[in-house]
């Protein structure tokens, strides 16, 4: 169990640093998007699951912050909640046929809105500030129907029995319900072309859909050619965009063991940050040589690099991590102190009681995380 506490949460994506974020549904208004906090509870449940945030809502606070519980302690940060809608597929974009400014994109598609929402999480504190953008949407208007927030379909119906939609008539009818990226790096947008959305109901009596691929123009999509029984075929799909071909290529490698860390420490050497993640989170795994590799990571300048191979580390090792936590509960950035504490979750309190010492005197109260 990665977390809990949870409204309607659709899907999650996890990028290569070992990062997970997610969108939630609501009642009210009060959709979100977050980073996932490991073992966080989300707060539309109380922690033991028994009481709804209503029966718990405190006098004179906001509805979000009644409906997410983030007055009381013990519940994760709610990331970015922008009001009334039905989020649905989710996905991260690091490398692929886009632009470079594009990499690091969390899209969120949201058919209530006829949107997919675009952020590039940076870190903030032991969380991410989620800054939203409109990455593509038919509805530049923002004058929404069709969705249970807006009570139903009534101008969307109205257009229906009067004849139908045409040309720029049809904001409303893109339901955006996954987004992924391919193994030819081009965005795929999958839209259900519905007057309605939630409620338990559709209206489509054609059951139509479009999937939408997004590339540069004059794009021509091409996926490399791998074989697995190398380790060059390995690495090739450990690079790909897409995230089902990188776990081929990570599995492949780490069953390839040794012989494939002289190109594995390479590649975790790499400018792209993504890359050499995907890279890190095997050292561990290919051999004494390749954890003292992992351990050098852990003295990175960039805390998202240190906070992957601590992942590495202590996800590889069985609990036997106490010398990388004691290394690191006092390092100046909180996320990776966030991530020391974590680690700690299931040891006997005995073993590390003097490091929870050092990690409390540097927490930092007005942090929810």
């Amino acid at each position: 169990i990665v977390g809990h506490g949870y409204r309607n949460s659709y899907e999650q994506t996890v990028t290569s640093f070992g990062d997970m974020f997610q969108n939630d549904n609501d009642d009210p208004p009060a959709c979100r998007t977050t980073f996932i906090l490991e073992f966080g509870c989300a707060g539309y449940f109380s922690r033991d699951g028994k009481r709804g945030y209503r029966s718990e809502a405190r006098p004179g606070a906001e509805h979000w912050q009644n409906h997410w519980r983030q007055l009381d302690p013990g519940t994760m940060d709610a990331g970015d909640v922008y009001g009334g809608g039905s989020p649905t597929g989710i996905a991260y974009y690091e490398n692929g046929a886009l632009p470079p400014h594009y990499a690091g994109s969390l899209l969120s598609c949201e058919p209530a809105r006829n949107v997919v929402f675009g952020y590039q999480p940076k870190p903030k504190g032991s969380s991410f500030n989620l800054e939203r953008t409109n990455f593509f949407t038919s509805n530049t208007s923002e004058t929404f129907d069709g969705a249970d927030f807006t009570r139903g379909t009534r101008k969307v119906r109205q257009k229906i029995d009067a004849g139908g939609y045409t040309g720029s008539e049809t904001p409303f009818l893109f339901r955006p319900s996954d987004v992924t990226v391919g193994p030819d790096g081009a965005l795929y947008v999958c839209d259900w072309l519905d007057p309605r959305v939630g409620g338990h109901a559709d209206l489509d009596a054609s059951c139509s859909g479009t999937i939408y691929r997004i590339a540069p123009k004059g794009f021509k999509p091409q996926v490399p050619s791998f074989d697995l029984n190398t380790v060059e075929g390995a690495l090739t799909a450990l690079k790909s965009p897409a995230v089902n071909t990188r776990f081929l290529g990570h599995e492949a490698l780490r069953k390839l063991g040794p012989k494939a860390l002289p190109e594995v420490i390479k590649l975790s050497q790499d400018s792209d940050p993504y890359l050499a993640a995907r890279a890190i989170w095997l050292l561990p795994r290919l051999g004494e040589e390749g954890i003292a590799e992992c351990r050098k990571r852990l003295g990175d300048s960039d805390p998202q690099v240190v906070i992957t191979a601590y992942r590495a580390l202590y996800r590889s090792k069985d609990g036997d991590h106490l010398a990388e936590a004691q290394r690191l509960c006092e390092h100046p950035d909180e996320s990776v102190r966030r991530e020391v504490a974590l680690s700690l979750r299931n040891l006997p309190a005995e073993k590390h009681l003097a490091i929870w010492q050092k990690l409390a005197r540097r927490v930092d109260d007005t942090d929810k995380n």
